[in-house]
């Protein structure tokens, strides 16, 4: 009795297991399926969360870097500032110089004109220095020569005015000895004519 229940239940339930031992296999290879799936998600999350990681160092390395560059942006601004000041006053210094250039040469080429015109005039004081001087010697030896024709010339005058006055003294007394002749003369003629009208 009890073999013929057993082989009942093994003939009767015997599909049943083979449906159920399938179905264990497939859920069996189902939850092998899902833990590989798993294991897998569980890999590319834990890489993930690597990857986040490094992701979040990189951000914050950049974040670094950012702040980094922008305090040497700030201190390259703030340097470009005093180099701009520093480049405006070198160029107010360099148009202020070459402003002084500029008249320093304008004024050395009007002292180079000035000074050639003094030379100029000089050279031409010193032709006429030497003409006046040359014109004094000459004037000079003219006035002794003048001098001497002077010298000579009143000598000359003088004896001429010795003779001249010796000469009208002559004639001054030539001339009384013939107005007292005429008038002897006269005299005598009255006194003839005097006797003859008597």
């Amino acid at each position: 009795m009890v073999a013929i229940v057993a082989v009942f239940i093994v003939l009767f339930l015997h599909p049943q297991v083979k449906a159920l031992q399938k179905q264990l296999e497939s859920e069996t290879e189902k939850r092998t399926s899902l833990a590989s799936d798993l294991q897998a998600q569980m890999s590319e999350l834990s890489l993930m969360r690597t990857r986040e990681k490094l992701l979040i160092r990189d951000l914050e390395e950049a974040k670094e870097a950012r702040s980094s560059l922008e305090k040497e942006l700030h201190k390259l601004e703030a340097q470009k500032s005093v180099d701009d000041v520093q480049m405006k006053e070198l160029n107010d210094t360099l148009e202020a110089e070459q402003y002084f250039s500029t008249l320093y040469k304008t004024q050395v080429r009007e002292l180079r004109e000035e000074v050639d015109e003094k030379s100029r005039q000089v050279v031409e004081l010193e032709e006429e220095r030497t003409s006046l001087t040359h014109q004094l010697q000459l004037a000079v030896g003219r006035a002794d020569s003048e001098a001497l024709a002077r010298s000579i010339a009143e000598e000359t005058v003088a004896e001429l005015e010795k003779e001249k006055t010796v000469k009208e003294l002559e004639i001054n007394d030539l001339i009384s000895r013939h107005s007292a002749e005429v008038a002897e003369k006269d005299s005598a003629l009255n006194a003839v004519s005097v006797d003859g009208y008597f």
